[in-house]
């Protein structure tokens, strides 16, 4: 997956309607935050389509790609691709362990897709987090939260918007916007995630629940 200047550019500069003020927690209905909670909580089936960057902040280097990624309990696959050359990639994870499938179809495997990740690439890429902020669930240990008020079906929703998490390698800030409606359900379409080492960008163009 080497630098595509243009999809960052466009990643970058895509733009999206005024989003909603950002409200601390203390400024806003707490019930309206759990309304928003309690609803995702049942979203353990869900897919998307949609690209992704990844920039080193340490070395100043970069890298997109076209991603989709299916989600159920205990698995999930990740697709990178380029519309005009097709698949690039494949990562899949499941209760036996993960698998990193080349450009050539040449499979690599790991215990999780984390550590596979690691190993090949030399990066922690935090597919754990980003599995469970993506939704917009409130991951635990999460702290400094600000969110974003909604009005969806005549009932006021409090989506998260920003807060500091810590994993086991990194402290991430975590941003999410551009909300819609999918269903019944308020989903992000824009996730950001930076660290000291590195900035994770993903635009989400497909929710399919």
């Amino acid at each position: 997956m080497k630098v595509r200047l243009l999809l960052i550019v466009a990643l970058l500069l895509s733009g999206c309607a005024a989003a909603p003020p950002e409200i601390p927690l203390s400024a806003i209905d707490r019930n309206a935050a759990e309304r928003h909670q309690q609803a995702i909580a049942s979203l353990t089936d869900w897919s998307i389509s949609g690209q992704l960057a990844l920039f080193n902040r340490v070395e100043d280097d970069r890298d997109a790609v076209y991603l989709e990624w299916q989600h159920t309990p205990g698995e999930m696959r990740l697709r990178f691709y380029h519309p005009l050359k097709g698949t690039l990639a494949r990562l899949e994870e499941d209760l036996t362990g993960a698998t990193f499938f080349d450009e050539e179809g040449q499979p690599y495997y790991g215990v999780t897709a984390e550590q596979l990740i690691a190993r090949i690439f030399n990066f922690q890429l935090p597919l754990q987090l980003l599995s469970e902020v993506i939704t917009g669930r409130r991951p635990d240990g999460a702290v400094q939260l600000s969110y974003q008020l909604h009005d969806l079906d005549g009932k006021p929703y409090a989506t998260l918007n920003r807060y500091l998490v810590t994993t086991t390698s990194e402290k991430w800030q975590v941003e999410l916007s551009n909300y819609q409606a999918e269903q019944s359900y308020l989903m992000p379409h824009q996730l950001e995630l930076v660290s000291p080492e590195w900035r994770i960008k993903l635009k989400v163009s497909q929710w399919k629940l």
